[in-house]
């Protein structure tokens, strides 16, 4: 959280710019956000989707490119099932 003091500065500039991102919640909803880091991991990643599917869950994945690079199809699949990448 060491960028966190920049939150009141940053906020104003990107939420206009990436409208669709999740800025906020409410409370008294029963909603969670699901954020995965890592991979595409050829093993992991499959097994993963299928517990997604499973419960008509949709989640976040934060992968770095490089790693990306390493499995495409996997990144494409997980896109194609609408899970958001950043």
């Amino acid at each position: 959280m060491q960028l966190y003091p920049l939150f009141p500065v940053l906020h104003p500039i990107l939420k206009p710019t990436f409208p669709t991102c999740l800025w906020g919640g409410d409370c008294n909803s029963k909603a969670i956000a699901l954020s995965f880091d890592d991979g595409p991991h050829p093993q992991h990643t499959p097994r993963l989707l299928k517990v997604l599917d499973h419960y008509q869950i949709t989640a976040n994945f934060f992968w770095l490119g490089a790693c990306v690079n390493r499995s495409p199809s996997l990144a494409k699949e997980v896109c194609d099932r609408g899970h958001w990448i950043g």
